[in-house]
């Protein structure tokens, strides 16, 4: 990528020593943190130039992570829940949207003080109570991830108290829309990480070293599980299925991290696994088989292949409503 600008002898080999201009060095620093290009050359001065101090000075002075910790209630039906955001101001990118809906008012209790990471895992053990609507909780988390998008929009940003006011307000009204109730008292903690503290507050060693092995590095914390779909001789054709259809999966995934979420989405019992009910997402067929994805949150799904002629465990969901409405709703008005 960089040029060749020196040879050195060593030991009788020739050895090529790696020299950055001052160009590549702020590309690095670009590529890297996503400040621009005046800042990262700003750094540079304060760290003598040297990249890895640059890094350093960049992690501690760019306040672009936003944590925004919620908790929820309904004010009309006995349903409680936690959600949390995290995104980068300065990209617009959204890295974190986890909700949980429950009819267990426990869930509700739950501080929003402390690190944004406990809140997280505090958060999905939830989703594994009793009481708990993954329906639910997987609409939220889409909404919340637009619409945080959007208040990304406006530049500069500022979390101060007349913003989580703001924050409480509309997503009250965001969470009434999607869990279709009339109140939805919302409270709001929200605060502005830097870099550095965004990497340091981090979740143990073996669990962040499992998240980096399943994320991909486009779009936002995307991974693909490899699943099976349960047969059922009195089932649904796997020819027949379609998207919004409620398929019976089960893990077929041997990596660390596919069991580890397999047991967020309750998909273990008495260290067994078992099979999870999910939405089809999308179908495709392809000569004799159907390759099937199925969806448990907004960054998880499930990639399946099926002989057409198996028939399969499913739930057939009529699309009364149209495609993009809420697949969970489908299923209760039926």
């Amino acid at each position: 990528m960089f040029p060749w600008t020196a040879l050195k002898m060593f030991t009788g080999n020739l050895t090529p020593v790696r020299e950055f201009k001052m160009e590549d060095k702020v590309g690095i620093l670009v590529e890297e943190t996503g400040c621009d290009s005046a800042e990262a050359e700003l750094a540079l001065q304060m760290a003598g130039y040297e990249v890895p101090k640059a890094l350093q000075v960049l992690a501690s002075r760019l306040r672009n992570i936003l944590v925004i910790k919620i908790k929820f209630r309904d004010l009309s039906h006995p349903r409680f829940g936690l959600a949390l955001a995290v995104a980068n101001i300065k990209t617009g990118e959204v890295l974190r949207s986890r909700a949980v809906v429950s009819f267990n008012p426990v869930v509700y209790i739950r501080t929003l003080e402390g690190y944004w990471f406990e809140f997280e895992k505090d958060l999905y053990a939830r989703r594994l109570w009793e009481g708990s609507l993954q329906a639910e909780s997987l609409d939220l988390e889409g909404m919340l991830s637009q619409y945080v998008r959007q208040i990304l929009l406006n530049k500069p940003f500022e979390m101060n108290v007349a913003f989580a006011t703001r924050l409480e307000t509309e997503l009250g009204t965001a969470f009434g829309r999607v869990m279709n109730s009339p109140k939805v008292e919302v409270k709001v903690r929200g605060e502005i990480l830097s870099l550095g503290e965004f990497n340091s507050l981090r979740i143990p060693t073996g669990e962040k070293s499992m998240r980096r092995r399943g994320s991909h590095r486009e779009g936002q914390d995307h991974t693909v599980i490899k699943i099976g779909i349960e047969e059922d001789a009195l089932g649904i054709p796997a020819s027949e299925i379609k998207s919004g259809d409620m398929i019976s999966a089960v893990i077929m995934d041997s990596r660390d991290l596919a069991h580890y979420l397999w047991k967020i989405f309750g998909g273990y019992q008495d260290g067994v696994p078992i099979s999870v009910l999910a939405p089809v997402e999308a179908v495709e067929v392809v000569s004799s088989k159907i390759f099937l994805r199925a969806r448990f949150s907004l960054g998880v799904c499930g990639d399946a292949a099926i002989p057409l002629e198996k028939k399969i465990k499913a739930v057939r969901v009529l699309l009364k409503h149209p495609v993009s409405s809420s697949w969970w709703k489908r299923i209760l008005k039926k």
